[in-house]
């Protein structure tokens, strides 16, 4: 759900998010923590307390009049992040948000003894722009898909629903002149198109409906560009396209209606630093970058609204470990980093909020496995990983709460096919990238 923000306060307990619902421009509070309070869940449920960095605070009962210093009093509705539920009132309708209107309702509680108030803005009554896609989905189920190439440029899918291949329909070819640049949602259409660039610079998308292909031109780029990912970088839903050029200079194309309709310069990276992925690593449902350096340290280009708003190191990683690509595979909304050591262990940088929180060991694979794709091949909106065998045979290992549950044998494929990915990162191998 994407909603319109509002921040009571920084020094606040609780950011309030107002979100489009059912279709219908009806508004519902939710209560989501946005990373900078680290509140945990209500200890008791006859007295629940909200447990804080700075203490303990208590939720009246429903209907209360007065409301004390470090109290909330109450209407029942359901955190963004984790399910738990928290309790707001108003202070001048006991009804449910929009019932006289987002612009007439003042919500109010007191944190040590300060009143904070705030009168909700309001939403134009039309859907706002979904999160940006992050499955490859070319008939839009919302379970990911696997698309191939064949040396002579035939292109096939693989329709995958529930860790099962449905159908394998072909979509026709493309010359060699063209190479593959990466998967995104160009015109906003819920389904997976495909970037395609030519060596004169020239630039192409594949628009897929009912496994039929649309060409639709986006112009011409010069040589000195190079396409490092594919992101929604201004949050409008629509998928836009990360350039690097050769003296380190950052640039976006936005895209929309498979039309390119902006270019910002987001900024500068130093040559010692290689693209690793994109994904959103702070949960506000803008992609994000990630950067690592021949030494093994890895930074977070955070960006809104095509700007870079801050550069985060979080962290180092070992050369004995190689840079496999990102996913949720914890289901939290926040993109996390997937590993891969030289032994075949599986290791997942959990990322919230710029940081790792976590870095648990989720399985390990064999060496006649070899990536090659991320997605969510079960439906379950959490990462899965596909591996392919030596002889063709493919495997998905499902993966829920950073740990490998199934690992279902999906078939197989001719050693003539190679996957084209969600994204292609650069693999960063011991620091550096492959060719």
């Amino acid at each position: 759900m994407v909603g319109a923000e509002v921040v009571v306060n920084a020094n606040a307990l609780f950011n309030f998010v107002f979100t489009y619902t059912g279709g219908k421009a009806s508004y519902s509070g939710t209560v989501a923590d946005d990373g900078r309070f680290n509140y945990a869940q209500f200890a008791g449920s006859a007295n629940p307390v909200v447990l804080t960095p700075d203490g303990n605070y208590g939720l009246a009962a429903a209907g209360a009049t007065k409301i004390t210093s470090g109290t909330v009093t109450v209407n029942t509705y359901t955190d963004l992040t984790s399910g738990r539920t928290y309790q707001i009132e108003h202070a001048n309708n006991a009804g449910l948000d929009g019932a006289n209107g987002l612009s007439s309702e003042t919500e109010q509680f007191y944190v040590n003894s300060a009143l904070f108030s705030f009168t909700p803005r309001q939403q134009a009554a039309s859907p706002p722009a979904p999160i940006p896609q992050k499955i490859e989905d070319f008939n839009g189920d919302a379970t990911s898909d696997v698309l191939w190439q064949r040396g002579d440029g035939g292109l096939m899918i693989y329709s995958v629903s529930n860790n099962h291949i449905k159908t394998t329909p072909s979509i026709g070819s493309i010359g060699g002149e063209w190479q593959f640049k990466g998967l995104g949602d160009f015109n906003n259409d819920g389904i997976t198109d495909i970037l395609w660039r030519r060596g004169d610079g020239e630039l192409m998308v594949y628009t897929i409906v009912d496994n039929q292909v649309k060409e639709s031109s986006l112009g011409h780029i010069g040589a000195e560009w190079e396409s490092k990912g594919i992101g929604n970088f201004n949050s409008d839903g629509t998928s836009n396209i990360l350039w690097q050029r050769s003296d380190g200079e950052v640039m976006i194309y936005d895209v929309n209606a498979n039309k390119i309709v902006g270019t910002s310069g987001t900024g500068h990276i130093g040559r010692e630093w290689f693209f690793g992925g994109i994904g959103d690593f702070n949960g506000d449902g803008t992609s994000d970058v990630l950067w690592q350096r021949p030494d093994g340290e890895l930074m977070v280009y955070t960006i809104n609204a095509d700007k870079i708003t801050s550069t985060t190191d979080i962290g180092h990683i070992g050369a004995e470990w190689n840079f496999l690509g990102i996913g949720d595979f914890n289901g939290d909304g926040t993109s996390d980093i997937l590993w891969q050591h030289v032994n075949g262990d599986l290791m997942v940088y959990q990322l919230n909020n710029n940081q790792v929180v976590g870095t648990p060991i989720i399985g390990s694979i064999g060496r006649e496995w070899h990536f090659q794709d991320i997605g969510d091949f079960n439906g379950d909106h959490t990462s899965d990983i596909l591996w392919e065998r030596d002889d063709g045979g493919l495997m998905i290992y499902n993966v829920k709460n950073d740990q490998v549950i199934t690992t279902p044998a999906i078939g197989s494929i001719g050693t003539e096919w190679r996957d084209l990915p969600l994204n292609a990162p650069a693999i960063i191998t011991a620091g550096l990238p492959h060719a």
